[in-house]
């Protein structure tokens, strides 16, 4: 975070298009770190590339064929409910969605 945030609480804080740039052991230290900056009550929202279960990814990658971009690493909600069981998902599209952490 920018110095200038280091102290600041938020009520929300919307993350879109760009955590698939993390690794998974990133994402989770990352989110952690958002965590740190919410209010009571706040939420992390999580828009991007997102999929249910590893048989969707596979599903979707499938499909892509040559068009999948296999320098993104992109969330699977089977594996982030693991660190984060409070997490819900709403499915957007087959391969789109937010994940909401409270």
């Amino acid at each position: 975070l920018p110095g200038e945030l280091i102290d600041e609480k938020f009520d929300d804080i919307i993350c879109t298009y760009a955590i698939h740039h993390l690794t998974d052991d990133e994402k989770i230290r990352f989110i952690h770190i958002l965590q740190d900056h919410l209010k009571p009550n706040g939420e992390i929202l999580l828009g991007d590339v997102i999929f249910a279960s590893d048989a969707d990814m596979e599903k979707c990658k499938e499909s892509s064929g040559e068009d999948w971009d296999k320098n993104e690493i992109y969330i699977v909600v089977d594996q982030l409910l693991k660190q984060f069981p409070q997490m819900e998902f709403i499915k957007m599209s087959d391969c789109s969605g937010v994940c909401v952490i409270k």
